[in-house]
């Protein structure tokens, strides 16, 4: 079977050591690359993984995406790096 990755998907991995991420790209489909982080969801269960261009990755539960990214975006507009209206 082939399995169809979107080129800019392509581009990251490629740059990346794929050996090592065969298991997680197996089991995840490609959200979006963002810089240097390669953003992907569980095919089953949900949760997401985020790869940095280094190789390392941040695994976050269904549970906890919402609270994570609430956190951040309550940093970002503490410290002012973005503003809402």
């Amino acid at each position: 079977m082939v399995k169809y990755i979107p080129m800019v998907e392509a581009d990251y991995i490629k740059q990346m050591n794929l050996d090592k991420f065969k298991e997680i790209i197996d089991v995840s489909t490609h959200v979006d690359v963002i810089g240097d982080y390669e953003i992907r969801r569980y095919k089953s269960g949900g949760g997401y993984i985020i790869i940095d261009a280094l190789g390392d990755f941040i695994v976050l539960t269904t549970e906890s995406v919402e609270e994570v990214c609430g956190v951040i975006f309550s940093d970002l507009m503490e410290t002012k790096t973005i503003l809402v209206n």
